[in-house]
């Protein structure tokens, strides 16, 4: 049986779209979650959204024209986000604090350490966004049920386009905010695409009842295809170019005191054991070395750092790509006092807390810009970083990149011919490049000694001086600084890509058992400085070249190699002979500290995610559909008429406004039903226009009623599959969840 539906009720009502567009844009502020290191931070831009829509809504109950909630929004927003954006500052002026605050809080997120601190001063321009957002699109739904017909429906429709646009925007700008890294994002979206969806499918349900169109399998089957889709690319599609914000904001230069630290090395040295500070490793044992500052560009003069300082974790590619094999450090460092803007730190940093330092993105570098007087005092922080952990088969056979690629470590300007032709004469023999790199540090080693009251520098003229002239003319003596410099200049003059780096050497981070230990305290006299080469897809492998102490005999390394040989008969490990003792020996080599495998976990993830994303809308609608069954079946032949009805608008039965029970029932009939459906069409014709001639038949008592009751129904589940057996194979996948029968 079916009856016309007005036209005032041909369309979705007043309160759908503004709750379905509420529930877009609330979707929208999840991803906030990865963006702000603040838990709370969703739950603020949720209360965002919900606030604009109520003061819209109080608007449209007063009567007043949409472009004064408009502007009373938009005020009332800028003073909330200014307010906020201030809260951080100190000695702003008083007439600044509405404007400047805010103009000055996108650069200040996009300059902060990823995740963003907790804090109102970096919300606010989350908050900003949001707040734009949800205002402008609760002006477009917000009083929607004032409208009648035609009009009605075209605002239902630019309301529903109104609340995904709105969700997009909020999503792209979380995105923008992580660079592409947050896996919950895949499932927010699946999300997005099954909640527009289904909002369209049920309130668009009784324009189609009044038109006699009907739902196929189009919709829900286009909408399932494109979230399958949508994860599939997501997982596919990597992340490591993806855009990133913060490339396009200035941030602060390096402070004067952290542009040269190799002078400090002198400083701590002659300190001796004074406390500089403590490391703790989770999950593992020490690295061997620390790096402090990694120093790239050389002038022929000096070794110096031209940073491009962003927050740790952005996604920038570095010069240099990182090595195939990599592994993970989880460190806690507490620094007593150092007396400079760097940071101890150890490849390229992931993530920090405790401190909110700046990072260079070709070397990984730390330092604070702006802290009290640009240097490191008592500052305790816990840093996640990667490093390259190069295996020794790999690099033995490595080559290098293209010397434009690795132009800013192959740069010597004017260096002479003399160590041009030292370097070749100290590689006689080699025939690979991690070979050259070897014996150009036993060549540098051997018969010179380590003097750190020597005359410091690393120009071209003091490291000629301390190759080539004899001892008693200053010759053959040299700090750290000229070992590690010497080594880095000569390998660049054969086309192996270096660079200086300054920091400490761990003690104990490398006992002989190879056990190793998972906390330390670095003093003055750890201070070192030593050299870096890199490798084509190795990534960069550290070599020592001074003597292990002023005096030795110049044969040792100047910290425990790294590769660990086989247990020996006695229990003992052995040697390994004739292997670079200094391959990466700052990564710790007992295989604790295997590759990162966080890409199965993620995936893993994801793809749990996609399945909930749309088992979950479909085991709602499984749900909703049997309620309805289960009142239909309560309501006699009318309800068991409603259900044959029902698998007719499924099987795309055609059932015009004017056709009253029983035409419909020939279609049914016609179409595989039982020819009893006839009578049933009759009798719930009676019982809804005559139901006091329908009580009145005869029928006996009450239990005969229930019998008939539950013959009715019966008929009408076996016309139901009758009906479905009709229809293609796909559309009976989808039968019993449909949603196109929910609000007939």
């Amino acid at each position: 049986m079916t009856t016309a539906v007005p036209e005032q009720d041909a369309h979705p009502r007043a309160w759908w779209v503004p709750v379905w567009t509420v529930a877009l844009l609330l979707l929208g502020c999840v991803p906030y979650a990865s963006a702000y290191a603040w838990w709370p931070a969703p739950l603020v831009l949720a209360g965002v959204v919900l606030a604009a829509f109520g003061l819209v809504l109080l608007g449209s109950l007063l009567r007043l024209a949409r472009w004064v909630v408009g502007v009373v929004g938009v005020g009332l927003l800028a003073v909330i986000t200014s307010t906020m954006a201030s809260s951080g500052l100190d000695g702003v002026p008083a007439g600044a604090r509405s404007v400047a605050p805010l103009l000055d809080a996108l650069p200040r997120l996009l300059t902060a350490p990823r995740p963003a601190p907790s804090g109102a001063a970096f919300l606010a321009p989350a908050v900003l966004l949001v707040g734009v957002v949800a205002l402008a699109v609760a002006l477009a739904v917000v009083g929607t049920g004032l409208a009648r017909g035609r009009d009605r429906a075209d605002r239902s429709r630019q309301g529903g386009v109104a609340g995904l646009v709105g969700t997009i925007a909020l999503q792209v700008g979380a995105a923008l905010l992580v660079a592409g890294q947050d896996v919950t994002a895949v499932v927010v979206a699946v999300l997005t695409l099954a909640v527009a969806g289904l909002g369209w499918v049920l309130g668009d349900a009784p324009a189609r009842a009044a038109s006699g169109r009907r739902h196929g399998v189009a919709l829900p089957g286009a909408l399932v295809l494109l979230a399958a889709t949508t994860a599939v690319v997501a997982l596919a599609v990597p992340t490591a170019g993806a855009f990133e914000a913060r490339r396009y904001v200035t941030p602060p230069t390096l402070p004067a005191e952290a542009v040269n630290p190799v002078p400090d090395v002198t400083g701590w040295l002659r300190g001796g054991e004074t406390t500089l500070f403590s490391v703790t490793s989770h999950g593992g044992p020490l690295p061997q070395r620390l790096s402090l500052a990694v120093l790239p560009d050389f002038d022929g003069s000096t070794w110096r750092l031209e940073a491009r300082l962003r927050a740790p974790g952005v996604v920038d590619e570095p010069d240099l790509p990182a090595g195939t094999s990599r592994a993970t450090l989880d460190l806690e460092i507490a620094v007593d006092e150092l007396g400079t803007a760097w940071l101890p730190t150890l490849g390229r940093v992931e993530r920090i807390t405790g401190a909110a330092p700046l990072a260079d993105v070709d070397t990984g570098s730390l330092v604070l810009a702006d802290g009290a007087g640009g240097s490191v005092a008592a500052t305790d922080y816990r840093v996640r970083t990667t490093v390259d952990a190069p295996e020794q088969d790999r690099a033995a056979g490595a080559g290098v990149p293209d010397a434009v690629e690795a132009a800013r470590y192959l740069e010597v300007p004017r260096v002479s011919d003399d160590l041009r032709a030292e370097a070749v004469a100290l590689t006689q023999g080699a025939t690979t490049r991690l070979e050259q790199a070897t014996l150009l540090a036993e060549g540098i080693r051997a018969g010179r000694e380590l003097d750190d009251a020597a005359v410091s520098g690393s120009s071209y003229g003091r490291l000629a001086e301390f190759l080539f002239l004899p001892a008693e003319e200053g010759g053959m003596r040299g700090t750290r600084e000229q070992f590690a410099g010497s080594f880095a200049v000569l390998a660049r003059t054969l086309g192996l890509p270096s660079r200086v780096v300054v920091g400490f050497e761990v003690p104990g981070a490398g006992s002989a058992d190879g056990t190793g230990v998972t906390a330390a305290t670095v003093t003055g006299a750890d201070a070192t400085i030593w050299a870096e080469i890199y490798l084509a897809e190795v990534g960069w492998v550290a070599f020592d070249p001074s003597p292990e102490s002023s005096g030795g005999d110049g044969g040792g390394a100047a910290v425990t190699p790294s590769p660990a040989g086989d247990p020996g008969p006695d229990g003992e490990e052995s040697p390994v002979a004739d292997e670079p003792e200094t391959l990466r020996d700052d990564v710790p080599a007992d295989g604790t500290l295997a590759p990162d495998a966080g890409g199965v976990g993620t995936g893993a993830f994801v793809g749990g995610g996609v399945v909930i994303a749309v088992g979950l809308p479909l085991a709602a609608l499984a749900l909703l559909r049997e309620r309805r069954r289960r009142r239909l079946r309560r309501a006699g032949a009318r309800g068991a008429w409603q259900h044959v009805t029902d698998a007719a608008w499924l099987a795309g039965i055609e059932q015009r406004p004017g056709d009253d029970a029983r035409a419909v029932a020939a279609r049914v009939v016609g179409a595989g039903a039982e020819p009893a459906v006839l009578r049933l069409a009759e009798r719930a014709e009676a019982e809804e226009f005559a139901p006091a001639a329908a009580a009145g038949q005869p029928g006996g008592d009450g239990g005969a009623d229930r019998s008939r009751a539950a013959g009715e129904w019966e008929l009408a589940r076996r016309a139901s599959r009758a009906l479905r057996g009709g229809v293609p194979w796909v559309q009976r996948l989808w039968w019993g969840v449909s949603p196109a029968v929910l609000r007939r």
